[in-house]
C-alpha cells in the first residue's frame, strides 16, 4: 500500500493539471454537499451546547381521542400536565417547562420582542448561566402574577440597554407589564428554541403578558397545550428508562380522561426536537440532499471521464506491467489508490468550503432583525466529518472504478505495438454513458429550478381569490396591551368612527386577522348529523370584511351591521366547507356547531379562495360573526381607499395614537402578506437555480472534454476524411451529431425523471396537479443548445487540422 501511495502521488504530481482540475471539481461538489449537511445537522442533529448535554431530555406528547385547546403547538403540554410529570418521573434530577414563544412589545417600541416564560426551576435544571444577577425563586411562580421579574439574554441586554451594568432593579415594560430586571443571562445560553430568547419571565406572569383574555390563565387549564418541557436525566438513568417511566405516567392520565391515548418523543434536546418541526427539517434537508447530491453525481461523471481519458494514454503501461506478470487486481488497487487520494484530496478542500460557507450562513441568520435572531452552532463535530469520509468513499469508487476495470482490460498486442487498446470502442461506450448520466442529471436539476422559478412568479402575481391592490391593514393586539374586553370594544367602535372619516376611504371592516398573514385560528365544527367534528380554520370578521377584500358572495348574504347588533352567532362558509359538511346540498339556513359550544347560522357561501394560505384555496374555511365579548380577539382593521399609501399609513397611525398614546400598531399593504410566500420562492428558486447552474456547468465542461478527447484520438482519421476532399463543415457535423446521441439519450431519461419530479413538486408549490409546460419545454432546448455548443468549440478546432500533419500522426 505504501508502494502505491508514493507511485500514485508522483503520477498525480507529473500531471499537475489533471490533478488540479479533478481535485477542483471534486472539492466544489463535496464542498456543497458538506455545507448542506452542516447546516442540516446543526439544526436537527447536533445536541445543544449545554453542561452535560448528554443528559438533557425534550419530552413531547401527541394526543388523540379528546379535544384540546392550543397555543403554539398540538404537541405541548398543559400546567397540570407538567405537574404530573415532574412529580411522578422516577428519572430526573429535575423537569422544567417553557412557553417556547411569547411575543411582546417592549416600551414604546412597536418592534415586537421574542421571549419565554419558564417554570422557575428553568435556569437549574440547563445549568444556563447567568452572569448578573440570579435565576427565579419557587414563589415567583406560586401563581398569577407571583413573579413581575424578568432575565435578559445577553444580545437583548448589549442591543437594548447598552450592557448597562446597573440594570439589574430596573423596571422594564412589556406589553405595558412593569417586569424588574434581575439577572442577565450568559453569553453563550441562547434558550432551546431556533429562534433566540430576547428574555425570560416566569410562567406564572402568563395571565397578565398574553393580556387577561379569560377569566382564567392557562395555569388552570388542565386540556390547554402549552408548555414544552426539558429535563435532566438523573446519573446513570438511560433514555429508554426515561421513556419506560414517563410511559407509564401518561397512561395513569389516558386513563382519567375517556378516549384519551397519548404518546410521547423523549429525546436529546436539538433546535428542532419538537416532532412537527423535526419533520420538516428532515424533508427540507432530504430535498436539498438529493439536490447537492445529484451535483456530485455529475461531478464524479465528468471525473470519470478524465480518468477514462488519462487510462488510454496510459495502455502501454498497464500492457506492459501485465505482460510481465502483474494482476489484474493489483493494478485496480494501483489505479484505485490515485482516485482516492484525488477523492480524498477533494474532500479536504471540501470540508474547508463548508466550514467557511456554513459559518457565512450562521452568521447571516445570527444577525437577523433583534426579534428573530437565529443561533447555529456550526463548527466541525463527528458527524460532519463521517459524512464528508462516507462521501468520499463512495466517490472513490463512483469515478474510478469504472475506469479502472476498463483500463486494465487491453489487448495486450494491440497495446504494445501501438498503445492503442482494442477496448476503445468499449470505453467510447462508457464515456458515452457517462454524458447521458451527466445530462439526465443536469435535466432533474433544471427542471427543478424551472419549476420554483416559476413559482416564485406566481407568488409575485398571484391571484388568490380575493383583492389586495387598494386594501391597507392595520394590525395590533388588544389583549397583549392589557385591554378589557369592554375597553377593547368601544376602543374599535371609536377607531373604526375615525378611519371612516379620513378622506378617500371606501371601506372599514375589522377581523380576527387578515388573508395570508399566517395567523391561524382552528376549531372543530359539526352539523346535527356528525359524530366527531372537523377541526376547520375560521376569522371573526365585522360586516364589509368580505367587500373590503372584494370576496364574492356566492349564495345568501353577507354580514350586516344589523346581524353584528343581533348578537346571533352567524358564519359564512365557503364552497370547500359547504361540500364537506353539507355535500350536495343547500348550507344556507343550516345550523353549524361551534367552539365554545356555540351553533352558528350560516347565511352565506363565498367563493374557494386562497385565504389562510398559498395553494390552499379548496380546504374549508369559515368566516363568523363577532359578538361584543369577542372583541378582544379584533387584531386587524382592513381599509378600502383610493388614497395613496404614505398618506393613508400616516393618517391611521395618527388616529390610533390618538386614542391611546401607548399602542403598538402597524400599518401595511396588505400585499405584504404574500411576502413570506415571495421570499420563500427566492431563496428556494436562488438555490436550486446555483444547483441547476452549476449542474450545467459540469455537464458542459464534461461534454467539452469529451468531446475534445474523442476529436484528438480521431486526428488521423479527420485528416483523411478532409484530404479525400471533406468539407470542414460536414465533418464537424458528424462530430457534433456523434456527441449529440448520448446527449439526447440523456435527455430523454432526464425528462422521464422529471415527470415524477414535477408530479410531485407541482401540487406543493402551485397547487394543482400535471406538469409546467415551460419547464419542459424550455428547459431541454436550453440544454441541448448548450451541449451543441459545448461539442462544437472542439469540433470546429479539430477539422482545421493540416490533413498532412494529421497524416503523420500516430
Amino acid at each position: 500500500m505504501l508502494h502505491d501511495l508514493r507511485y500514485a502521488l508522483r503520477v498525480l504530481r507529473n500531471n499537475a493539471s489533471f490533478t488540479a482540475v479533478a481535485v477542483l471539481t471534486l472539492g466544489l461538489a463535496l464542498g456543497l454537499n458538506a455545507t448542506i449537511f452542516t447546516l442540516f445537522d446543526a439544526l436537527a442533529l447536533r445536541p445543544l451546547e449545554l453542561p452535560g448535554h448528554g443528559q438533557v431530555v425534550s419530552v413531547y406528547q401527541d394526543i388523540r381521542g379528546v379535544a384540546r385547546s392550543v397555543d403554539g403547538d398540538k404537541n405541548l403540554f398543559s400546567y397540570a400536565e407538567y405537574a404530573r410529570y415532574r412529580d411522578d418521573n422516577r428519572v430526573f434530577s429535575g423537569l422544567a417547562a417553557y412557553m417556547p414563544e411569547v411575543i411582546t412589545m417592549v416600551g414604546s417600541d412597536p418592534t415586537p420582542v421574542r421571549g419565554q416564560l419558564v417554570s422557575c426551576n428553568y435556569f437549574s435544571v440547563l445549568s444556563a448561566p447567568i452572569v448578573i444577577g440570579r435565576g427565579f425563586t419557587t414563589p415567583e411562580c406560586a401563581g398569577d402574577d407571583a413573579g413581575p421579574v424578568v432575565i435578559l439574554s445577553d444580545e437583548f441586554w448589549r442591543a437594548k440597554f447598552a450592557a448597562n451594568p446597573r440594570i439589574l432593579g430596573q423596571t422594564v415594560r412589556f406589553n405595558r407589564i412593569a417586569l424588574t430586571v434581575i439577572g442577565v443571562a450568559g453569553p453563550t445560553f441562547h434558550g432551546t428554541e431556533l429562534v433566540r430568547p430576547s428574555f425570560w419571565a416566569p410562567i406564572s406572569m402568563e395571565w397578565s403578558l398574553l393580556g387577561r383574555q379569560d377569566n382564567r390563565s392557562y395555569l388552570g387549564m388542565s386540556d390547554m397545550s402549552w408548555l414544552a418541557l426539558v429535563g435532566r436525566l438523573s446519573d446513570g438513568t438511560t433514555l429508554a428508562q426515561a421513556r419506560a417511566n414517563l410511559g407509564l405516567i401518561s397512561r395513569r392520565i389516558d386513563a382519567s380522561e375517556s378516549g384519551r391515548t397519548t404518546t410521547l418523543t423523549v429525546g436529546t434536546v436539538n433546535l428542532l426536537s419538537d416532532p412537527e418541526k423535526h419533520g420538516v427539517a428532515l424533508g427540507v434537508g432530504s430535498l436539498f440532499l438529493v439536490a447537492v447530491g445529484l451535483v456530485l453525481l455529475i461531478a464524479c461523471a465528468n471525473v470519470a471521464n478524465l480518468f477514462l481519458a488519462r487510462a488510454a494514454s496510459r495502455q502501454r503501461e498497464i500492457a506492459v506491467r501485465l505482460a510481465i506478470g502483474a494482476s489484474r487486481g493489483r493494478l485496480v488497487r494501483q489505479l484505485l489508490t490515485e482516485s482516492a487520494i484525488v477523492a480524498l484530496a477533494g474532500g479536504v478542500l471540501g470540508t474547508l468550503v463548508a466550514l467557511w460557507s456554513a459559518a457565512a450562513v450562521a452568521r447571516v441568520l445570527g444577525t437577523a432583525p433583534m426579534d428573530t435572531p437565529i443561533g447555529l452552532t456550526v463548527g466541525p463535530d463527528v458527524r460532519v466529518y463521517a459524512y464528508v469520509v462516507a462521501l468520499v468513499a463512495l466517490t472513490t469508487l463512483a469515478f474510478g472504478l469504472a475506469p479502472a476495470l476498463h483500463a486494465t482490460r487491453p489487448d495486450l498486442n494491440q497495446s504494445l505495438k501501438s498503445g492503442e487498446s482494442g477496448a476503445a470502442s468499449n470505453r467510447g461506450r462508457l464515456r458515452g454513458s457517462l454524458v447521458a448520466l451527466q445530462v439526465a442529471t443536469c435535466m432533474v436539476l433544471l427542471i427543478t429550478a424551472g419549476l420554483f422559478l416559476r413559482a416564485l412568479d406566481r407568488a409575485q402575481s398571484v391571484d388568490p381569490g380575493w383583492q389586495m391592490d387598494g386594501a391597507v391593514a392595520m394590525s395590533f393586539d388588544l389583549g397583549r396591551e392589557g385591554y378589557t374586553t369592554d375597553r377593547a370594544a368601544a376602543f374599535t367602535r371609536e377607531l373604526d368612527a375615525r378611519l371612516r372619516g379620513l378622506p378617500g376611504v371606501v371601506d372599514v371592516a375589522e377581523g380576527t386577522t387578515t388573508p395570508l398573514s399566517g395567523q391561524h385560528h382552528l376549531a372543530p365544527f359539526s352539523t346535527s348529523s356528525m359524530a366527531r367534528g372537523i377541526v376547520t380554520e375560521y376569522a371573526g370578521v365585522s360586516a364589509e370584511y368580505l367587500a373590503s377584500v372584494n370576496l364574492r358572495i356566492v349564495r345568501g348574504h353577507d354580514f350586516t351591521r344589523a346581524d353584528a347588533e343581533s348578537n346571533v352567532p352567524m358564519a359564512i362558509v365557503n364552497e370547500a366547507a359547504a361540500r364537506r359538511f353539507w355535500p350536495g346540498e343547500d348550507p344556507v339556513g343550516r345550523t353549524l356547531h361551534g367552539d365554545k359550544n356555540t351553533d352558528y347560522q350560516v347565511v352565506g357561501v363565498v367563493r374557494d379562495a386562497e385565504l389562510s394560505a398559498l395553494g390552499k384555496a379548496h380546504e374549508p374555511y369559515l368566516f363568523v360573526s363577532p359578538r361584543p365579548a369577542d372583541a378582544i380577539g379584533v387584531n386587524s382593521v382592513i381599509v378600502r381607499s383610493s388614497a395613496p399609501f404614505a398618506s393613508l399609513e400616516r393618517a391611521m397611525h395618527t388616529a390610533a395614537v390618538s386614542m391611546d398614546p401607548d399602542i403598538h400598531v402597524r400599518v401595511f399593504p396588505l400585499r405584504d402578506n404574500v411576502r413570506p410566500y415571495v421570499h420563500a420562492s427566492q431563496l428556494f428558486g436562488l438555490l436550486s437555480s446555483g444547483l441547476g447552474g452549476l449542474g450545467l456547468l459540469l455537464a458542459a465542461l464534461g461534454i467539452y472534454g469529451t468531446v475534445a478527447f474523442t476529436v484528438a484520438r480521431r486526428t488521423r482519421e479527420i485528416g483523411i476524411r478532409i484530404a479525400l476532399g471533406a468539407h470542414g463543415t460536414q465533418v464537424t457535423r458528424l462530430i457534433v451529431r456523434q456527441a449529440m446521441r448520448p446527449v439526447v439519450a440523456g435527455a430523454t431519461v432526464g425528462l422521464v425523471l422529471c415527470a415524477a419530479v414535477s408530479g410531485l413538486l407541482a401540487p406543493v408549490l402551485f397547487g394543482v396537479g400535471g406538469h409546467d409546460a415551460v419547464a419542459f419545454v424550455g428547459v431541454p432546448a436550453f440544454l441541448l443548445l448548450a451541449a451543441a455548443a459545448a461539442s462544437y468549440a472542439p469540433a470546429r478546432r479539430a477539422v482545421r487540422v493540416n490533413p498532412v500533419e494529421a497524416l503523420r500522426t500516430d
